[in-house]
Formats: C-alpha cells, sequence, structure tokens
C-alpha cells in the first residue's frame, strides 16, 4: 500500500460544484487520509477487500468492503 498527497475527490467536486456561488468555499488542500494499493489482475466476480490499519498508538483496526468486477 502507498500513502498519496492527493486532494480528497469529494472536496474537489464541491469545490467545482459551488465555486463562484455564494456557497463557495476554500480550495481543497492536500489529504492526508488517502492511501492507495494497485489490485492484481481479478476475475470476474464479487470480492472482498480486507483493510487493516495500525495506528502510532499501536491500535489496531480492521475494515472491508465488497465489489463486483463484471467485466
Amino acid at each position: 500500500m502507498k500513502f498519496t498527497e492527493p486532494t480528497d475527490s469529494y472536496d474537489d467536486s464541491e469545490f467545482n460544484k459551488y465555486k463562484g456561488t455564494s456557497d463557495s468555499f476554500g480550495s481543497p488542500k492536500v489529504s492526508s487520509h488517502i492511501w492507495n494499493y494497485e489490485l492484481p489482475k481479478l476475475v470476474t466476480e464479487i470480492h472482498v477487500a480486507i483493510v487493516r490499519a495500525l495506528d502510532e498508538f499501536g491500535f489496531e483496526d480492521e475494515g472491508n468492503f465488497t465489489f463486483e468486477i463484471t467485466e
């Protein structure tokens, strides 16, 4: 897994949506919570990704999500 420093895509879309209006807000900042992982070639089926994280205090957390490859 690789840590990257892009802006958050949600912040980007909201910034562009409201840019130039009375509801506009500051430009998106670099995010400190985005990580990328290049998946291997997966077969067409349902997959489960399990993500485990360990913080600087030694606490571990785990989450998962299901996704489907259709083509």
